[in-house]
């Protein structure tokens, strides 16, 4: 739309760079999961007169339970790009039902609208504004057959905005600036314990996320913070080990901590499942 709103397309601009930061994201885990497999099967090759076939398996089930993992992240950025796209959606609807009644009342022509945007008009399913004047004088509706243009009266006009309006107000899209460092930067620039947002959260895939709540999993983010920063540890943390220090990371909802720590690039896990911070 040529006429759509800086706030509109700023809107838009945002919800586009979200989704493709979640794709750079994605990227990157199969990249790490890419040269890890290739880093162990080239150690495997090396050892093979050492390696036991338990210890094979073992590896390939690690293999599988990464596979999973990324495959569990792929569905969520697949799920925020149908959530943008219907933003988009209504956005786009909006301002184009708007500037149709805008024409057909001023009795004005819409103008030609470009390639860019009729390609995106068609992709994203919404009518392409025609050209053809509106009639506005001598009668309230068309007397050509099959005809739907009429005369929209001011009163009715203001309602229609307004409302279109309110349903922009109402959208769920998030609208405010990042200003500053993001926590994940933080971290990297501090050696204090920077707790995981509720925006990093529930950037975190629903499916890897599980039952976990964000306080939990803080909770068990700053246990290992103080084991391997503040006190300086550096071996990696077994299951057992962490269950000793208190740490519910036991059953689906205890894994779902860790996942969403690893996740956000805050601990790896190792193949035999041990835990140490990145």
């Amino acid at each position: 739309m040529t006429n759509m709103s800086g706030d509109q397309a700023q809107e838009m601009e945002r919800m586009v760079d979200k989704l493709e930061a979640m794709f750079q994201k994605a990227e990157s885990d199969v990249e790490y999961m890419s040269r890890k497999v290739e880093s162990e099967f080239q150690e495997g090759a090396q050892e093979k007169d050492q390696t036991s076939p338990l210890e094979l398996s073992q590896r390939l089930q690690q293999v599988k339970h990464d596979y999973k993992s990324i495959m569990e992240e792929a569905q969520g950025i697949k799920k925020a790009q149908e959530e943008m796209v219907s933003g988009i959606k209504q956005q786009l609807m909006s301002a184009s039902h708007a500037l149709q009644r805008l024409h057909q009342t001023s009795g004005t022509e819409l103008p030609d609208i470009s390639e860019q945007e009729a390609l995106v008009q068609s992709i994203l399913g919404i009518p392409v504004s025609s050209s053809a004047p509106a009639p506005v004088a001598h009668c309230s509706t068309s007397s050509q057959p099959g005809s739907e243009q009429t005369r929209v009266p001011p009163l009715q006009l203001d309602e229609e905005l307004h409302t279109a309006e309110g349903e922009e107000n109402l959208s769920p899209i998030d609208t405010t600036f990042d200003i500053g460092p993001s926590p994940a930067e933080l971290r990297s620039q501090s050696s204090d314990m920077v707790p995981i947002t509720e925006e990093e959260f529930t950037s975190v895939s629903d499916l890897v996320r599980a039952r976990a709540k964000l306080e939990d999993v803080n909770r068990v983010y700053s246990r290992l913070h103080d084991h391997f920063k503040t006190e300086g540890n550096t071996a990696a943390l077994s299951v057992p080990d962490m269950s000793k220090m208190g740490m519910k990371i036991t059953g689906a909802t205890g894994e779902a901590k860790l996942k969403t720590l690893r996740s956000l690039k805050i601990i790896n896990i190792t193949r035999t499942g041990a835990v140490k911070l990145l």
